[in-house]
C-alpha cells in the first residue's frame, strides 16, 4: 500500500510539473497583411493559467525583416528598436490576460515580407513553450481584408529537380518559398517587376513547398514538389 501511495504522488508530481501555465488569445503563428503606409501593431497576448504569478521569458528563433522598415518590439516590462536575442516579461498574475508581446512595424511605404519568430517559454519550467511567429506581407491595397491569396500562375515541372519555372504571374516585387513548417528558406527581390522567372531548387531538400509571389496587387501563393530522386 505505501509503494502504491508513492507511486501515485510521482504521477500527481509529473501531471503537476508538465502543466500548461499559459496560453496565448490569439493564433500563435499567423498571417500580416499590412498596407504599405502609417505604422501596425502586431499583438499576442498570453494568459496565466495558474494559481500563482508566472513569468515567461522568450528567445529570438528566427528573423527576416526589411533593413527599410522600422519597429519596435514590446514584451509587458521593456521596449527594443532591435531584435533581442532573449528577455523575460515582468510577473503575470493568476488569470491576467493583459500582458503581450507586441511588434509594432512601420513599413515606410516599402511593399517586402518579414518574418519574425520567439519562442516562449515559462522561465521556472521551460518545458512549457510555444513559438510566436509573425509572418509579415505589406501591400498597396488600403483595406486588409480585401487582400486575397490567390494562385492563378503556373509553376512547372512539379515535381522539380533542379529548376521551378514561373509564369503567367504579373508585376512580382519578390517571391519566398516556404517549408511546411512555415520557415521561409529562400527570398529574392526583383529590382523590376517580373512577370516569368525561375527559381533555383537544386540546394533544396526532398519535400512539399509554398512559393508566395509578393505583388503590386496583392499576395499569390501555390504548392509545389522537390524530388531529386
Amino acid at each position: 500500500m505505501r509503494k502504491l501511495s508513492s507511486l501515485l504522488v510521482a504521477v500527481m508530481a509529473i501531471f503537476q510539473v508538465n502543466a500548461q501555465t499559459f496560453s496565448t488569445k490569439e493564433d500563435s503563428r499567423a498571417d500580416y497583411f499590412l498596407t504599405a503606409g502609417g505604422y501596425h501593431d502586431l499583438t499576442v497576448h498570453f494568459e496565466n493559467l495558474t494559481q500563482e504569478p508566472i513569468i515567461l521569458a522568450y528567445e529570438k528563433v528566427y528573423v527576416d525583416f526589411p533593413s527599410a522598415w522600422s519597429f519596435q518590439l514590446c514584451d509587458n516590462r521593456n521596449c527594443f528598436t532591435g531584435f533581442v536575442d532573449g528577455d523575460t516579461f515582468s510577473a503575470i498574475q493568476p488569470g491576467d490576460e493583459s500582458s503581450s508581446l507586441k511588434l509594432t512595424v512601420y513599413p515606410q511605404n516599402v511593399l517586402d515580407t518579414g518574418i519574425v519568430s520567439y519562442k516562449i517559454y515559462n522561465k521556472y519550467q521551460p518545458e512549457d513553450v510555444d513559438t510566436i511567429e509573425y509572418r509579415i506581407y505589406v501591400v498597396w491595397s488600403a483595406s486588409t481584408p480585401e487582400v486575397r491569396i490567390e494562385s492563378n500562375f503556373k509553376v512547372y515541372p512539379n515535381p522539380v529537380i533542379n529548376n521551378l519555372t514561373v509564369s503567367n504571374a504579373s508585376d512580382v516585387l519578390t517571391y519566398s518559398v516556404f517549408n511546411t513548417s512555415s520557415q521561409m528558406i529562400m527570398r529574392k527581390d526583383f529590382t523590376k517587376a517580373k512577370k516569368d522567372f525561375k527559381v533555383d531548387c537544386s540546394n533544396i531538400l526532398n519535400g512539399v513547398y509554398s512559393i508566395q509571389l509578393l505583388t503590386e496587387n496583392g499576395l499569390k501563393s501555390q504548392q509545389f514538389i522537390v524530388s531529386h530522386n
